[in-house]
Parts: C-alpha cells; sequence; structure tokens
C-alpha cells in the first residue's frame, strides 16, 4: 500500500496540465486500497508469518538439539523453581492453621541498632515467662532441631520444633491422639524422653497406626516413647515450617549440641507470646519491654536493650 501511495504520488505530480492535480486526488485514488492492505497486514500475513516462525524454529531445534535440550532443561528448571518458591512463599504467608486464637500470637523480637533478633537464651525465656504483665497470658519457646528418628528399624530424617511444655497449652492446640507434654518433662534435663508426632506425618509416614502411642522409637540414637499426635492441620507455631514432631525442652541435649539451658548469653530460641483476650499488640509490647529490660539489665553490661512484637499470625501482615 505505501508503495501504491508512492507510485500515484509521482504520477499525479507529472500529471498532464497547467498544475499538479490536488492532493484530495490522490487521497481519492488510494483509499480503495486501504481496506484490503489492512486485511492483508492483520489476517492473512499474520497468519503467515506465525507459520514460518514455527517451522524456522522447529528447523533450528531439530539442527542443534543439544543446545535444544538445554534450553528445554533451563526452561524446565526456571519454572519449576519459580513455581516451588511461590507455592512455599504462599504457604508461608498463610495464618497458622488448626490455631484456634493465632490472632493473639505474636513472636518477640530484640532489636539492635541494625537489626531485629529473632532469639533468646533458655534462662531469659523463663525469666520472662515467670515476671509477664498482665497483658500476657502466656510465653513459650521454640526452636528448629533436625532429627535422625528411627521407627521399627527404618531411619528418617525429619525435621522437628523442640517446646517448652507449656507450648501446647499456650497455643491451644490438644493432641488428636494421646497427650502434650506434662509440666513434671519440663523440669529436670534428660529426664522426659517423649516425642509427639505431628498428625500429618503420623498418617503419611506412620500409616495413621491407632496404636502409636506407648511405641518407643529411636532419636538421636536414644529411645524415645511415642506420647501423642497433634490435631489435624497443625503443624507448629512457625509460619514457614512444617514440623513433623515436638520433643520437650529438656532433651535438649539429645537433639542439640552444647549445654543451651543454662547459657544465658546463647540466644537459641523464638518466643511466642500469647496476648491476653481484647489486649493490643501495642500495649503488651510496652508492658513486656520493661520486663525484658530489667531481665537483662541484671545480666547483660550492655543494659536491657529493646523489644518489638510482631504482627498477630491471624493477621495479613504477618511477619515472617
Amino acid at each position: 500500500w505505501l508503495a501504491d501511495v508512492w507510485h500515484e504520488s509521482q504520477w499525479l505530480s507529472r500529471a498532464p496540465g497547467p498544475q499538479p492535480r490536488p492532493a484530495t486526488a490522490l487521497a481519492v485514488k488510494v483509499a480503495g486500497a486501504a481496506r484490503h492492505a489492512l486485511w492483508l497486514r492483520f489476517y492473512v500475513r499474520r497468519l503467515e508469518m506465525i507459520t514460518h516462525d514455527l517451522r524456522y524454529g522447529w528447523r533450528l531445534m531439530v539442527r542443534r538439539p543439544a543446545f535444544t535440550a538445554i534450553a528445554i532443561a533451563m526452561l524446565g528448571l526456571g519454572i519449576g523453581t519459580s513455581v516451588t518458591i511461590f507455592s512455599w512463599l504462599q504457604t508461608a504467608l498463610q495464618p497458622i492453621p488448626g490455631v484456634p486464637d493465632r490472632d493473639r500470637l505474636v513472636m518477640l523480637y530484640g532489636t539492635t541498632p541494625t537489626r531485629d533478633d529473632l532469639s533468646t537464651s533458655y534462662p531469659n525465656l523463663v525469666d520472662y515467662r515467670e515476671r509477664k504483665p498482665a497483658s500476657i497470658v502466656d510465653i513459650a519457646g521454640q526452636a528448629i532441631v533436625p532429627l535422625n528418628v528411627s521407627i521399627g528399624g527404618s531411619p528418617r530424617r525429619i525435621y522437628g520444633l523442640i517446646v517448652t511444655g507449656n507450648y501446647f497449652d499456650m497455643v491451644g492446640v490438644p493432641p488428636a491422639v494421646g497427650r502434650g507434654f506434662l509440666p513434671e518433662e519440663d523440669r529436670a534435663p534428660g529426664q522426659a524422653p517423649v516425642i509427639v508426632f505431628s498428625e500429618s506425618f503420623w498418617r503419611s509416614q506412620l500409616g495413621a497406626d491407632p496404636g502409636i502411642v506407648g511405641t518407643v522409637v529411636t532419636v538421636n540414637n536414644r529411645p524415645f516413647t511415642v506420647v501423642g499426635v497433634t490435631a489435624p492441620g497443625f503443624r507448629g507455631a512457625l509460619p514457614h515450617l512444617a514440623a513433623d514432631a515436638f520433643v520437650p525442652m529438656m532433651m535438649q541435649a539429645t537433639v542439640r549440641s552444647g549445654d543451651k539451658l543454662t547459657n544465658r548469653f546463647d540466644g537459641w530460641l523464638q518466643p511466642v507470646d500469647k496476648l491476653a483476650p481484647g489486649v493490643t499488640r501495642e500495649r503488651a509490647e510496652a508492658e513486656l519491654q520493661t520486663v525484658v529490660r530489667q531481665v537483662r539489665a541484671g545480666h547483660a553490661p550492655t543494659g536491657g536493650g529493646s523489644i518489638r512484637l510482631s504482627e498477630p499470625w491471624g493477621s495479613s501482615d504477618v511477619t515472617v
């Protein structure tokens, strides 16, 4: 069509007569071809170009099979990785399932001038719990631990949580089978080799055995007695981890190296606080700040430090 416009313009400029023919004559001359040119451009040519590209691409792939295989593998790896990461983040950012009062659960952070520290020592945690203000119902501790578990001679590598004895009561999720941890199992180090499995692990890996309670399994080469199975859907109070098992805090030496129950300056636990009904996070944070400063001031030469509480885990602004 452009060639037709150029040709007609050249012809009109050289048309016989005293004056060149007006531009309106050019418009009339070439307007009839515009509709046909547009139809060719958007229908015929588009289809031809697509099929041409497909044939050309197929010939290139056949001629260079190694490059084709590498390109397909890279695309597959990239797409698979993106989907996996998105799925993990979608799960991590969801409110913790199976917890009735998750909108009252918050994480305790210790703050420094450069970052937030999501950890505290066990002695500090005990002091926080003993001095907790009225705005806090209870404080529990948890930490991720890798576990080598042998069940019936079959070894498994799983990830679980080591938790304080008040963990299940504070979270408010009673086990579906058996029980949680007793108060006496949270007192003497090394004297409570018991374990609670998650419902998903019990169902997928243990065949949903109804007689699992009382069974002895080996955890890191030490016999542990199974005392319970969590409620369906509950995977622990960490948004980014689906825990397969739970062990009591007093078994720390078996599942995590070192003596971490007496060292006040070894921050390895993630404190979980449960707010009292109707209490705002800001109020609880202010009251708990006083307690934390009192505890730390008595032991840390640098003073009490500061803390903050995360958004409740039932909100859309959950801090992971």
